[in-house]
């Protein structure tokens, strides 16, 4: 469903109103709120709604939406919605950001996925630099941990949201640290990043 939403957004079409027809000739047909296919195409639909709806009212959704994939989705789909909470709480800037983040790691961990879980833990350094929630004495293992991350992905993933969220990290770090030269040279990387997903 995921792909489907990729390949929709690629071509200038947004995917909530098809995604959401696709939910109705589903149930018209008989299949159950629990059904994985159901599941995973709802998830979906609530990732795209990003930006085009009331917060508080997706927030109300995936709320309703939580409950019934701790019941009944695979682990993986329950990382993947708490990715969605993440995102909803990155917009809002509240630090209960941290939260869904952490509930993304222990998902991770007890699918022993190791890439999945080294993104959680890129996702809580980003929120904790973004939030200014790290004191200074913190700062040198907070860089150490952005290069170790960067090392781990980049070979594989140097356009990935990860990478872009280690280098925005380091530039604020360093901004902080009045590294000025250094923290534009991360800055200008993450935003090379972002330009290619643009392009």
């Amino acid at each position: 469903a995921r792909a489907v939403a990729d390949f929709l957004w690629e071509r200038g079409i947004v995917p909530a109103p098809v995604i959401r027809e696709a939910i109705q000739v589903l149930k018209s047909g008989g299949l159950d709120d629990t059904d994985p296919s159901m599941l995973e195409l709802r998830l979906t639909y609530l990732a795209s709604i990003a930006g085009s709806t009331e917060e508080t009212h997706r927030l109300w959704e995936l709320q309703t939406f939580i409950s019934l994939v701790e019941e009944h989705g695979s682990s993986e789909l329950r990382f993947w919605t708490y990715d969605t909470m993440r995102e909803l709480f990155r917009d809002l800037r509240d630090q209960e950001i941290i939260a869904w983040i952490e509930k993304m790691r222990q998902e991770a961990l007890s699918m022993e996925d190791e890439i999945l879980t080294k993104m959680a833990e890129g996702y809580l350094l980003w929120a904790r630099t973004e939030l200014r929630m790290d004191d200074k004495s913190e700062e040198s293992k907070v860089l150490e941990q952005l290069h170790a991350l960067l090392a781990y992905f980049k070979p594989d993933y140097a356009r990935s949201f990860v990478v872009f969220i280690s280098y925005w990290s380091l530039s604020i770090i360093h901004f902080k640290r009045e590294n000025f030269e250094l923290a534009l040279q991360f800055g200008q990387r993450a935003l090379n990043i972002s330009k290619g997903w643009h392009n």
